[in-house]
């Protein structure tokens, strides 16, 4: 197959209703040539433009996007692309951390469940100290899915084989912010 013909319509940036199925197959199929075409999607109107888009630049580890992904986890209003993007964040956030941890760690906040779980489920990957105090306070306070995700995140990244008791572990952090 010659993609050829396909980057060129990305790289021209013109108005084009295949736009989004070729970011789609180019994310899907991880076509590497394909890797900063992404980038200039993610802004886009259209939200399936930004959907693969996000997916494209996360499947290809495309890190100068790094920044662009985690706005839109703050801010899009399309919670599909929310989820994509801490998707994205945590394919990349692997050295990272500093980047990719403080969208994740804020989107525990998220309305949306499936954005709030999957952001919880990102930081066992990404591991950032940052978040163990937000998810030590959750540990007491989450409900449904998240409940259930928050003390296996903690046990990820802090090594710890603590049981899920909030007390256990809110005098454990305290303890380690004092030193």
């Amino acid at each position: 197959l010659n993609r050829l013909p396909l980057l060129e319509v990305l790289v021209e940036g013109k108005k084009d209703r295949r736009i989004a199925a070729i970011l789609h197959a180019a994310s899907d199929m991880r076509w590497k040539d394909f890797r900063d075409a992404g980038v200039n999607y993610l802004e886009s109107n259209d939200e399936e433009c930004r959907l693969w888009a996000v997916n494209l630049c996360g499947n290809l580890k495309n890190y100068l996007s790094i920044e662009a992904i985690a706005q839109l986890l703050a801010g899009d209003d399309n919670g599909i692309i929310r989820a994509a993007a801490v998707q994205a964040l945590e394919d990349m956030g692997i050295a990272h951390e500093d980047v990719a941890a403080p969208p994740l760690i804020a989107a525990l906040e998220d309305e949306l469940s499936a954005v709030n779980v999957a952001a919880c489920v990102a930081l066992r990957t990404v591991r950032s100290k940052q978040a163990i105090g937000p998810l030590v306070d959750l540990l007491g306070t989450a409900t449904g899915r998240l409940a259930e995700e928050v003390w296996p995140t903690l046990v990820a990244i802090t090594d710890n084989q603590f049981n899920d008791n909030p007390q256990l572990w809110k005098d454990w952090w305290y303890r380690a912010e004092a030193n």
